[in-house]
């Protein structure tokens, strides 16, 4: 079959490697001149399958009032007016409830433990390019509340423990009363994985990558998949998988395709690392920030914001940037260079991502992941192949169909 994924990113690449490997002839079709531009670029760089919450949440809704009035650092809900805005808005409520929250865990888990075997799967190809560059990884309690929570889990751990761990949060400034610690968790720099699953799909499965390029409309007759229709140039297509986040939104509209992602900010630091650098990642869940070892480069991301104003992306950058430097001084070198970014995440209220066929006879929707799109990457895109299944069984259906008529 002859397959267009739309996107470039941590989604998009590990979708193309999944359906390359089955057999199909795979084409990857994005904006940016390289993988991974987008939201996918500088992202939290933790592939973290066990501590995997959605947003939406009770605790979430009682806090509500403070996170709508900016009182909160760590997460802010701007109000606008906008009916794409306050649709997202009514469906997150509805999520809140404990009930759904527990479903929506449910889901995200399986979803994790998926993309954990199927990354495991691809190492084979690439098991030095694709080595960790930190291992495990801390959450930790700073408060009564969490504390309290986090020692019903399995992966509880001491204060005590948190330091024999990671060593290194000897020089932590904050509280820290315990924590979660998830040992098959780790840290491996999205640029490197989407580079390197680009490299070995292209030599070893034939995928084409066609970058510089704008997708302009999507392209279907009689409910069936045409192609695609770009700036520069139209492609054939049996199926089309859409892995663009925020932006498959206008070119699905008029399919009357409508899913209720919306767009969350993030933000993140990559300095340099130095010999106090922690080995393992490090969640700190009270200011919704995490700290990840990259080799020679040191990542820390975090904060969510839902309308943030342009002309504050500094500002929240700057406070990222003193908060962990007050927190964590030793962490990184914080006096040395430090590249700013920032990303718009791809939310859906339930935070279950949309992964399926939709309305139109081959078209795949693998989109709304979040902040955990990296996480989530090689289950998706292996939810995607097991659906599309192994070329030559898809045109041996497709013969058997003709025949049959």
């Amino acid at each position: 079959m002859k397959i267009c994924v739309l996107g470039a990113g941590v989604i998009g690449v590990s979708t193309a490697y999944a359906l390359g490997r089955l057999g199909h002839d795979v084409s990857v079709i994005d904006k940016a001149a390289d993988v991974s531009m987008g939201a996918s670029h500088a992202n939290g760089a933790q592939l973290s399958y066990s501590y995997i919450d959605p947003l939406a949440s009770p605790d979430t809704l009682r806090k509500l009032p403070t996170y709508l009035l900016g009182r909160d650092n760590a997460l802010q809900l701007k109000f606008k007016a906008d009916m794409a805005y306050m649709r997202w808005g009514m469906s997150f409520l509805r999520n809140c409830t404990s009930a759904r929250f527990d479903a929506n865990r449910k889901a995200r888990q399986a979803l994790a433990e998926l993309s954990s075997a199927a990354l495991e799967s691809f190492k084979l190809d690439a098991p030095s390019e694709l080595k960790p560059t930190g291992h495990g990884k801390l959450v930790l309690a700073q408060d009564t509340a969490d504390f309290d929570k986090m020692k019903q889990d399995d992966g509880f751990v001491s204060y005590e423990r948190c330091l024999e761990i990671e060593p290194s949060l000897t020089a932590w400034q904050g509280n820290i009363l315990g924590g979660i610690y998830a040992k098959q968790d780790y840290a491996l720099n999205p640029i490197t994985y989407c580079k390197t699953l680009k490299t070995l799909s292209e030599q070893k499965f034939g995928v084409t990558y066609y970058f510089g390029e704008i997708v302009s409309k999507i392209l279907s007759k009689n409910k069936r998949i045409a192609g695609i229709e770009t700036d520069q140039q139209y492609h054939a297509a049996d199926m089309v998988v859409v892995c663009l986040g925020n932006e498959a939104l206008p070119l699905l509209k008029p399919l009357g395709i409508a899913p209720r992602v919306y767009s969350a900010q993030g933000y993140s630091l990559t300095l340099k690392s130095k010999k106090s650098s922690p080995r393992t990642s490090v969640t700190d869940l009270k200011n919704k920030i995490v700290y990840a070892n990259l080799g020679q480069e040191f990542r820390i991301a975090g904060f969510v914001d839902v309308n943030q104003r342009p002309n504050n992306i500094e500002a929240r950058l700057e406070l990222l940037l003193q908060t962990a430097r007050k927190s964590w001084p030793d962490a990184a070198d914080f006096d040395g260079p430090i590249a700013k970014w920032t990303g718009a995440r791809p939310m859906m209220p339930s935070g279950v991502p949309v992964i399926g066929e939709a309305l139109v006879e081959g078209l795949y929707l693998n989109i709304g992941h979040g902040s955990l799109g990296y996480t989530f990457a090689a289950g998706s895109a292996m939810k995607i192949a097991n659906m599309i299944g192994h070329a030559q069984t898809n045109m041996m259906a497709k013969q058997g169909g003709h025949n049959a008529a």
